[in-house]
């Protein structure tokens, strides 16, 4: 009766022992490990991107006809957009029509700019 016993103890110490050899398996690989950094690697050799250019103010009121000719375009676009486009917040260029007309630009399916003349 006594090695019945014996057999359970060990087999509970080996079960427990083997769950605690999974959960710290688990636990290591979650978590990156704990070492100090190394020397700091080499800058990336890829070209940097374009700086982003801040939009202009708001239009003002009181010229209208001469601002809604104003246009947009990202620093590698192809198309043009309105200055409300969410693609060109915060990396528009502003061209006028005929520029954007000389440069080939189609105009955003987004937004929906004017048309070039």
């Amino acid at each position: 009766m006594r090695r019945d016993r014996t057999v359970h103890l060990v087999c509970a110490l080996l079960g427990a022992l083997a769950s605690l050899i999974v959960v710290f398996d688990f636990w290591s690989r979650a978590s990156p490990p704990l070492r100090e950094p190394s020397a700091p690697s080499p800058p990336a050799t890829a070209t940097p991107a374009p700086e982003a250019v801040p939009l202009p103010p708001a239009p003002l009121a009181e010229r209208p006809a001469e601002l809604s000719k104003a246009v947009y375009r990202t620093p590698s676009g192809e198309r043009y957009h309105r200055a409300t486009c969410g693609r060109v917040k915060g990396k528009g260029i502003a061209l006028s029509l005929a520029e954007a007309k000389e440069r080939g630009l189609t105009p955003c399916k987004v937004c929906k700019p004017p048309p070039v003349p």
